[in-house]
């Protein structure tokens, strides 16, 4: 256990302030879903390190939630974690990046090789909001012209995009 990704990063060699530590999110057989691993040091009453706390959290709300989302009659939220990878979208917001749900899974790191369709300004919005940037852009997705904006979810280093048709 002591060699464990969420053990590592709790510890003190990593983990100088002491802090909780998310781990990014994975696929998890046993959980059978998309998961994170929340960790925090455990210190015994002088302040001596002894170990690992750790529990992990299916992310099965938290898609639900944004998935379901909705703004106008068009509009959508998906959720990006810090690397790119896909957390969350409603189904609404595929046609935009031009794929299915069966395309791309949760977890997915949303590349240009992946989104063939997708014009070259979401993935500068990507760029822009995997690096905790906030903003709003006008954007053509699906041949639609939408507002895109976007602002960072930073306790867990996340991003949330909305998505809404300027006719709206």
């Amino acid at each position: 256990i002591t060699q464990r990704p969420w053990y590592l990063a709790a510890a003190p060699i990593e983990n100088k302030r002491g802090g909780i530590v998310w781990s990014k999110p994975y696929v998890d057989a046993a959980l059978n879903g998309l998961v994170v691993t929340c960790s925090v040091p455990v210190q015994d009453e002088h302040g001596g390190f002894r170990g690992v706390a750790a529990m992990d959290i299916k992310m099965t709300n938290i898609t639900e939630l944004v998935s379901a989302i909705r703004l106008g009659k068009t509009g959508y939220a998906f959720l990006i974690d810090g690397d790119g990878h896909l957390i969350a979208m409603s189904e609404a917001g595929y046609p935009d990046f031009g794929v299915t749900s069966e395309d791309i899974a949760t977890g997915t790191y949303l590349e240009k090789n992946l989104l063939t369709d997708a014009p070259m300004d979401l993935f500068r919005i990507l760029a822009k909001m995997t690096s905790s940037q906030n903003g709003i852009a006008t954007i053509t997705l699906n041949h639609v012209e939408k507002y895109i904006s976007y602002r960072p979810v930073p306790t867990i280093g996340y991003s949330l995009g909305i998505v809404v048709d300027v006719s709206e």
